[in-house]
């Protein structure tokens, strides 16, 4: 029996390779893209939903060399070229070397290496004066496009919404000038950039230039449904010689909430916990029992991020008036629902607060499923309607609510989507309010 480590079985905190999901519409739209000449690529979605597992998995199948960079807040488009150009430094020896027929040449190769030897040396110089580095002359991202496209090479750039706005736009005519290189000539057909970001991010990066539209393919990868993440369980179940209760697999779908981070976390912790770091000869069984203890094993692990979190969305800033986001949480709970609307959410917040705006909730909903705050609710595109994207995070804020409330008829039953999750996440993780 071949063996597996159980940590690229369950990974939670990087790209899945042994138990990549196909999603045929979305692989298919990713892969019909990245075959178009010109067109270029931004990746978009929720935070945990597996933008770069998708995507890594399709570029293995579609080209030989990638480069990756990465965008957080205060990056410039500038450093995001000097980086690619870094890296191309590895292509370009080792083309010298095997001697293959697309390695750069003529004035090409020249330009190459003189924008080298003055990188080098600002580099150097840098190292003395601790000067800000900008751009090198001759580094254009026409120049950086042609050796991408001289070198077959895609482009990723990850989190791209965490750039700032002036950043963004930046990064729309760099999209623009790699569609018109891409159309020059045939030695460039393989150029692609493909910029991964939270949701929204595409909208934002087109807008900046309305001729991108029909260049730029736009592919949403929406939260993975049930069927989708029972599939993850079902390949780490035959990767590893382990097996699951139906009931156990049912509630760790339900409580994934469409992220694959997940359920990959859940299962992990249950393999963690009986010792499992690799297949293992005799089946292990897990039922109810073992997810209790994933369950109270996460929320230890990440209690203090659940009570950061809760606190930040219920804190009231300097001049505010109302807790607006406790009491939009608080609504949530009250509602008894998992998906909810904005007009739901009024009703209920109104009945303790008879004055509360419409245009308040608007503004505070937004909020809420902004990445400044983690992406604590989300909208669902097709309903308009809210809900939690952890289940765990509203456990968190229901274990607060009845504490807070005392007095709450304790046979209020709060619903997940069919799956009565409280004797879970009460009885089970109670030791959680003390913190």
């Amino acid at each position: 029996m071949k063996k597996y480590p159980t940590n690229e079985v369950f990974t939670p905190s990087s790209s899945a390779k042994l138990t990549f999901v196909e999603r045929d519409d979305i692989n298919n739209s990713l892969v019909d893209s990245l075959k178009t000449i010109g067109k270029q690529i931004i990746v978009y979605g929720y935070s945990g939903v597996g933008k770069t597992t998708l995507l890594r998995n399709k570029l293995e199948q579609v080209y030989e060399r990638t480069i990756t960079s990465s965008c957080f807040k205060g990056r410039t488009v500038d450093q995001l070229i000097m980086e690619a150009f870094d890296h191309l430094d590895i292509y370009y020896i080792a083309d010298k070397e095997s001697k293959k027929t697309h390695k750069i040449g003529g004035s090409l190769e020249a330009s190459y290496s003189k924008i080298k030897a003055t990188l080098q040396a600002e580099i150097s110089g840098e190292l003395v004066e601790k000067s800000k580095r900008i751009v090198v002359v001759g580094l254009t991202p026409q120049r950086l496009a042609q050796f991408l496209g001289t070198f077959k090479c895609c482009w990723v750039i990850e989190d791209a919404h965490k750039l700032e706005n002036a950043e963004k736009e930046k990064l729309s005519q760099m999209m623009k000038i790699f569609v018109d290189v891409a159309g020059e000539s045939n030695d460039y057909k393989e150029l692609k950039m493909i910029v991964i970001g939270a949701t929204g991010t595409g909208r934002e990066i087109v807008e900046y230039d309305s001729n991108m539209r029909n260049r730029v393919a736009e592919i949403l990868v929406p939260t993975m449904d049930e069927t989708e993440l029972l599939e993850i369980i079902k390949k780490g179940e035959s990767l590893l010689n382990i097996s699951f209760d139906n009931e156990v697999k049912n509630i760790i779908t339900k409580l994934s909430n469409g992220l694959p981070s997940i359920c990959h976390q859940l299962c992990l912790n249950m393999c963690f916990e009986h010792g499992i770091y690799e297949t293992i000869d005799n089946t292990v069984h897990f039922k109810k029992e073992d997810l209790d203890n994933a369950v109270n094993k996460y929320m230890r692990e990440y209690s203090d991020t659940f009570k950061a979190t809760y606190d930040k969305i219920t804190k009231v800033h300097r001049g505010g008036k109302l807790p607006n986001g406790k009491l939009i949480i608080e609504a949530f709970i009250r509602c008894n629902s998992e998906y909810i609307s904005h007009n739901e959410l009024l009703k209920e917040i109104q009945k303790k607060e008879i004055n509360y705006r419409s245009s308040n909730l608007t503004t505070y909903l937004k909020k809420l499923c902004s990445e400044d705050m983690g992406e604590y609710l989300k909208q669902d595109e097709a309903s308009g309607k809210y809900f939690f994207t952890n289940l765990l995070d509203k456990a968190y804020a229901m274990m607060i609510y009845r504490k807070e409330n005392k007095n709450i008829d304790d046979t209020i039953e709060f619903n997940f989507n069919g799956i009565i999750m409280y004797n879970l996440f009460y009885k089970k993780s109670v030791d959680i309010l003390s913190l």
